[in-house]
């Protein structure tokens, strides 16, 4: 198939992939500094996109200097809370999407995010899991396509939300256990007035130090990114 998205990251590792992933993972957590947070919204309200918009592109440009790709599938956890009697349910709904970044460091990024922007909305008016038709693909000539990526994004706005319930103190606590349930996934939360990141990830593959390192680099390139395309115009 002409065109055909890559469905592997791709990324560098310290130390050769096993045949199969021991499912043993760690997750590093970080903070996205407020001034970059606010300049991160400034440009989303600018752009008339959103904040999910302009930090997973960054994510994807982050990704490329990485791998030397220019397009990229991403994972993304989707809350598939359409509609409005859905807002109330208390259960686990959530979903994920494939989302395709183009990521050509010679493209101005804000015209970058608004392309991811339009490839969100389209891809979630033809929500449909990688399982689904990723035999299709298969049986049409891709016969590395996975039944689901092994790496994406989060973020994760829902968190932000006071939660009331009568008679009870209730407070959202982050919970980290030695366990990855893919290879590599980045997640943002607002709160307060920074974003709180983290990245779980597998240490089949990678180590602490590298994974640190990882975080730093994206939260500067994210700075970098959206302070250019501010003060361009």
């Amino acid at each position: 198939m002409k065109d055909a998205p890559p469905f592997t990251h791709d990324l560098p590792v310290d130390r050769p992939r096993p045949e199969k992933l021991s499912g043993l993972g760690q997750v590093a957590q970080f903070t996205v500094p407020s001034q970059v947070r606010a300049r991160v919204e400034e440009l989303a309200g600018r752009l008339g996109t959103t904040p999910f918009a302009v930090t997973v592109t960054a994510l994807g440009r982050f990704m490329g200097s990485l791998n030397g790709r220019t397009d990229h599938l991403m994972q993304v956890a989707y809350a598939n809370r359409a509609r409005r009697e859905e807002e109330t349910l208390l259960a686990c709904t959530v979903s994920s999407m494939l989302l395709r970044l183009r990521t050509e460091p010679s493209t101005p990024f804000a015209d970058q995010v608004r392309e991811t922007a339009r490839a969100a909305a389209e891809a979630l008016e033809h929500l449909m899991p990688l399982s689904v038709f990723g035999p299709r693909l298969r049986e049409r000539g891709l016969p590395d396509v996975p039944d689901r990526l092994d790496y994406g994004f989060q973020y994760q706005s829902s968190l932000e939300t006071d939660i009331d319930l009568p008679g009870l103190t209730v407070q959202v606590e982050d919970l980290t256990i030695p366990a990855a349930r893919g290879e590599f996934n980045l997640g943002l939360v607002p709160a307060g007035e920074v974003y709180a990141g983290y990245l779980e990830y597998t240490t089949d593959l990678w180590n602490a130090d590298t994974i640190d390192s990882w975080t730093g680099r994206y939260t500067a390139l994210l700075d970098e990114l959206v302070t250019r395309a501010l003060t361009s115009g």
